[in-house]
Order: C-alpha cells, then sequence, then structure tokens
C-alpha cells in the first residue's frame, strides 16, 4: 500500500494539470488510507467536496463499497436518513459502513441507534458497533450491555459487551461483571471471571468507590458466593478493602 500510494502522489505531481482527476480517482481507492490523502489534497484544492463526490459516486454506483466506505468518513447530518436506511441492508459490509457513518456524524447522540446491532448476526457488524462506540461508553446504558452480554446471539456480542462494560468505571462495571459471571452462559461467564482478574490486578485505579457502588458489589458478592471462582470472589473483596 505504501508504494501505490506514493505511486499516485508522484503521479499527481508528474501532471499536474490532472491532479485533481487523479486524486478523485484516488478517492474510490479501497485503502482508508489512501481515500483520506486523496480527501486532504482535494479539499486543499478547493471545488468540489469529496462528500459531494461521493454523494455522486454513489447515485451512479449505489453497491460500491469504497464510495460507500468514503462517504461515512465525509458526510454530515444530511446524510443521516441515508445511512439510517443502509442500517437494513442484506450485506453485513453495509450494515458496517452504515455504523460508522451515523456515529461519526452524532457522535454520541447517535449511539443509541447502532448499540442493537450488538445482536446483529454478523461478527463484522458486531466488531464495528464495539469499535465505533468505544469513545462514546459514558452514555452507553450499562442495563443494555448487561443484556447483550446476556442474550447475545454470537460469542463475539457478548464478549465485547462484557469488555465494553469494564472499559467503564471500574466500580460500577464489577457489579454487572459478578452478575455476568454468575448468570450467563458458561463461555460468557467464564470471559466475565477472565476481565474480573484482569481489572483488579491493575494498580493504576486510586479512586475510592462510592458508598453505593461498594454496596452493589457486596451484594453482588454475596449473591454470587455459590456460581463465581471464590478466587475471583476473593480478588474482587481484597480490592474493596484496599480502597475501602
Amino acid at each position: 500500500m505504501p508504494v501505490r500510494r506514493e505511486a499516485i502522489r508522484q503521479k499527481a505531481k508528474r501532471f499536474p494539470d490532472a491532479a485533481r482527476e487523479v486524486w478523485k480517482q484516488a478517492l474510490l481507492d479501497r485503502n482508508r488510507s489512501i481515500r483520506g490523502l486523496a480527501c486532504w489534497h482535494l479539499t486543499k484544492a478547493g471545488g468540489t467536496s469529496p462528500s459531494t463526490i461521493y454523494r455522486n459516486a454513489v447515485n451512479i454506483a449505489p453497491e460500491s463499497l469504497s464510495a460507500l466506505e468514503g462517504l461515512s468518513e465525509t458526510a454530515d447530518e444530511s446524510d443521516l436518513d441515508f445511512f439510517r436506511h443502509l442500517l437494513k441492508h442484506l450485506l453485513p459490509s453495509r450494515r458496517c459502513v452504515a455504523v460508522r457513518g451515523l456515529v461519526r456524524i452524532g457522535k454520541e447522540s447517535l449511539v443509541n441507534e447502532v448499540l442493537p446491532l450488538l445482536q446483529d448476526d454478523s461478527p463484522s457488524v458486531v466488531r464495528a458497533v464495539w469499535n465505533t462506540i468505544g469513545p462514546y461508553l459514558d452514555v452507553v446504558p450499562q442495563n443494555d450491555l448487561f443484556a447483550a452480554a446476556m442474550d447475545g446471539k454470537l460469542l463475539v456480542a457478548r464478549h465485547a459487551a462484557v469488555d465494553m462494560l469494564a472499559d467503564m468505571n471500574k466500580w460500577e462495571s464489577l457489579s454487572w461483571l459478578l452478575k455476568i459471571a454468575s448468570e450467563a452462559r458458561e463461555d460468557t461467564a467464564a470471559h466475565a471471571e477472565l476481565i474480573i482478574r484482569k481489572l483488579c490486578a491493575r494498580n493504576s485505579v486510586f479512586t475510592k468507590p462510592s458508598k453505593l457502588s461498594k454496596e452493589t458489589i457486596t451484594r453482588e458478592l454475596e449473591r454470587s458466593r455459590n456460581s463465581v471462582a471464590e478466587e475471583v470472589l476473593n480478588l474482587v473483596e481484597i480490592e474493596l478493602n484496599r480502597f475501602g
């Protein structure tokens, strides 16, 4: 890819009169880095915006994945309805594009629109949701992630929900993780126990748990006595005592 990118750059430099056309063609490259470079050059040069070029390309070839990907990277609020419709596409690759496009436009305000796709039948769509909403976990309802961990169709979805819960506030997530370790199907419960071990092994969190968090965790510890590994419960208790 670096060789191809440099070849495009040199072609545009060698033929300045055709440079704009060279970069317009590069907008539809399958590689995101090359598309980004083309966007930069075309924006700097002025004229028709990359997003407009992408919209035109999608109108001509609605199934062009590179055009759809490019639009998701440059879209604005005028494209919201388009991506909402694309969420229902039969192909997982198009649903992935829709997820990325919606969250890029709306950021945290549209996270809840793509969160249900954690239950998608395609692992690639589940991963797209996971990766896309990662920066906005503070607006994701924890009970929705708990539901995905318990009822997700795919293992990757259940594990993604567990991992996202773990990436939230440590003390708030521990009670949910204990609940999953206690109640979820075996593979998900084992993953939750693994994540609890990792959380308790981190010594970088120096904030004390709130009174409510401590009470909630203590309640889950008692409730989980017969269903979660004793070693895991002991780790949580030690962590609570360390900060309690």
